[in-house]
C-alpha cells in the first residue's frame, strides 16, 4: 500500500518528510503507468443510447435557455428518463426529425416540464421578444462521456443488434464536409473525438466525450473495450492494483528520491562525505528495470486473456423477432 513505499522512502534518505515521500511515491506509480500496455490499464463496458424522441411540442423563446414542453411532452421526458441515459445527458435540436436546429446539451430538468439548455436558444423564431409556442423539437443522444476519468481511447466498439464494430479513430473532418449540420441519421458507424464535458454541474466534468455518427435516431446498444491510465495512489491505505509488485514502484520511488537528495547535496560538504546518491540511483535504476521486465512478463497472460474477449461477439445477423404463426419477422433491433 502507499503507506509502506512511504515509509521505505523515508528510510532511504535520511531527513525526508512524508508528505514529500508520498508526492515521490505518487510520481512514481505515474511513471509505471505511462509504460502503457497493463492488464489493469484494460476495460470492458456497455452502454445504451436511446430512441429519438419528439411526442409532443416545446414553447422557446430566443436568447433564454429555458425549454418548456405542453403535457405530451413533459409526460413523456419522465417517463423516458431512465438510468444509462438520463434526460441531462441527451441533447436537444428544434425542427424535429429534420435536424435543422444547432445542437444543445441539456443540463437540468426541473421534474415537471422545463429543460435548462447549456447556452441560451439563439436559433431563428418567427418572434425574436416572445415566446413561440408549439415548436417541434428533437431530444436524442449522438454524444457519450467516456466511461472514466482516465480515459485514453477505445480499443474496439461493437453495435450488438447489427453485429457490427464501429470505426473509434474516426476523422471529424471527413465528417464535417459530408454532413456539417448533423442531418444525417441512421445506423451510426463511427465514434469522433469531441473534447472534454464542459456542461455546467456535470459529474464527469473533464472528462472525454465522443459522437456517434450518423446520429441515432432509434436505440442501440454496444460493447465497448478501452484503455485507460489506471487508479492514483491518494490515500495511505491505497493499494496497487493485482499484479503490480510494490518492489516494482518502490524501485522507481527511489530512484527519483536519490536524484532529488543529489541535485540538493550541499555543495560544501566534504568530498566523499555522506552518501553517494549517484551510485545509489544506478542502482535503483537497475532494480527498477529487472522488477520492470519481470512484472511485465507475469502481467502479459492477463493481457492476452482480455484482448480474446474483444472478439467473442463476433459473427451472426442483428436479433430478431420471429413469428411463428406466420413465419415471417416480425422487427429488428435498431434498423
Amino acid at each position: 500500500m502507499l503507506a509502506d513505499i512511504v515509509g521505505e522512502l523515508q528510510g532511504s534518505v535520511a531527513g525526508i518528510d512524508a508528505a514529500f515521500a508520498k508526492t515521490l511515491a505518487q510520481e512514481a506509480w505515474a511513471d509505471v503507468r505511462r509504460m502503457g500496455g497493463w492488464s489493469f490499464q484494460f476495460g470492458e463496458t456497455g452502454f445504451t443510447v436511446p430512441g429519438a424522441l419528439q411526442t409532443g411540442t416545446v414553447t422557446l423563446k430566443f436568447g433564454s435557455a429555458s425549454v418548456v414542453g405542453d403535457a405530451n411532452a413533459a409526460a413523456a421526458w419522465l417517463t423516458t428518463s431512465i438510468y444509462g441515459s438520463l434526460i441531462t445527458q441527451r441533447q436537444f435540436r428544434s425542427g424535429g426529425l429534420s435536424g435543422a436546429g444547432t445542437m444543445y446539451d441539456i443540463v437540468a430538468f426541473d421534474g415537471v416540464n422545463t429543460l435548462t439548455l447549456n447556452r441560451p436558444f439563439t436559433d431563428p423564431l418567427t418572434s425574436f421578444t416572445a415566446p413561440v409556442i408549439q415548436q417541434e423539437y428533437l431530444i436524442y443522444q449522438p454524444y457519450i462521456v467516456a466511461p472514466t476519468k482516465g480515459f485514453r481511447r477505445w480499443l474496439s466498439v461493437y453495435d450488438i443488434a447489427n453485429s457490427g464494430w464501429l470505426f473509434v479513430r474516426g476523422d471529424r473532418r471527413e465528417v464535417g464536409l459530408t454532413d456539417p449540420q448533423r442531418q444525417i441519421f441512421s445506423n451510426p458507424d463511427r465514434l469522433l473525438a469531441l473534447g472534454t464535458d464542459t456542461r455546467a454541474n456535470s459529474s464527469t466534468a473533464g472528462w472525454e466525450r465522443y459522437e456517434l455518427w450518423p446520429g441515432p435516431q432509434n436505440q442501440f446498444l454496444y460493447q465497448a473495450w478501452y484503455l485507460h491510465f489506471g487508479p492514483d495512489l491518494v490515500n495511505m491505505t491505497d493499494t496497487l492494483p493485482d499484479g503490480i509488485p510494490e518492489s516494482l514502484v518502490k524501485a522507481r520511488a527511489r530512484a527519483r528520491c536519490y536524484e532529488q537528495a543529489e541535485a540538493n547535496k550541499d555543495a560544501a560538504s566534504p568530498r566523499g562525505a555522506g552518501a553517494d546518491y549517484r551510485f545509489l540511483l544506478g542502482e535503483a535504476n537497475k532494480t527498477y528495470a529487472y522488477e520492470l521486465k519481470q512484472a511485465r512478463l507475469q502481467d502479459r497472460d492477463k493481457c492476452d486473456i482480455f484482448l480474446t474477449t474483444m472478439h467473442r461477439f463476433r459473427g451472426g445477423p442483428a436479433p430478431v423477432t420471429f413469428d411463428p404463426s406466420t413465419g415471417g419477422v416480425r422487427a429488428q433491433v435498431g434498423v
